[in-house]
């Protein structure tokens, strides 16, 4: 399902046997996905994205991922439209874009 590298879990600081154990996998296990002969399920990869600060869309190959993201986004703006898209409520939603728009204004006054 997911691409996973050793270079993604050292970049949070973390060696295998921490990363297995946060995620609730023998350390052995995490090897054998990192090393690509073993698939890795959603739920796992979940928490293999929230322990490595990566959004989970990050593990998917290219072709996978929204077209928006495509259109050669900087990586900031790909990393705030993916935070926002795991944003479920629609109140909470309207909230993250108000704060936006408020730093934006800021940012225009300056």
């Amino acid at each position: 399902m997911g691409n996973l590298n050793q270079k993604d879990r050292e970049e949070a600081n973390l060696n295998q046997g921490d990363l297995a154990k946060l995620v609730f996998l023998r350390r052995e296990t995490l090897s054998v996905m990192e090393n690509g002969r073993s698939e890795v399920g959603s739920i796992t990869l979940s928490r293999i994205a929230a322990h490595t600060n990566k959004p989970l869309s990050y593990f998917f190959p290219k072709f996978a991922k929204n077209e928006i993201i495509e259109a050669n986004l900087p990586s900031r703006e790909q990393e705030i439209l993916l935070e926002y898209r795991r944003i479920l409520d629609k109140k909470s939603k309207e909230i993250a874009l108000k704060q936006i728009r408020t730093l934006a204004d800021i940012d225009e006054k300056d």
